[in-house]
């Protein structure tokens, strides 16, 4: 997860998106999210919280569906399609 959080504020990928992120926004938000997962302990992480998403989770979602990715962008998708595309 630091790795991702790097990319962002590297700005690694920006130029795929049809905007221009707000820094001032984002910045302060991923370095919080930073600070959360640094402090993230073992002992923190619910192992059986999973059983109560995957149940609200409809067939149609990526759990069922092998994590299905974007042809162009090569990233996750979501119920909502590509967030890149944002289709």
């Amino acid at each position: 997860m630091l790795e991702v959080v790097k990319g962002v504020k590297e700005k690694l990928g920006w130029e795929t998106l049809d905007y221009t992120p707000n820094e001032k926004i984002i910045f302060p938000c991923i370095n919080t999210f930073s600070d959360m997962v640094k402090e993230l302990k073992k002992e923190d992480i619910d192992e059986n919280a999973i059983e109560e998403w995957e149940k609200a989770c409809e067939d149609s979602e990526p759990l069922f569906n092998g994590y299905p990715v974007c042809k162009e962008h090569n990233v996750l998708l979501t119920i909502f399609g590509c967030h890149v595309c944002n289709d």
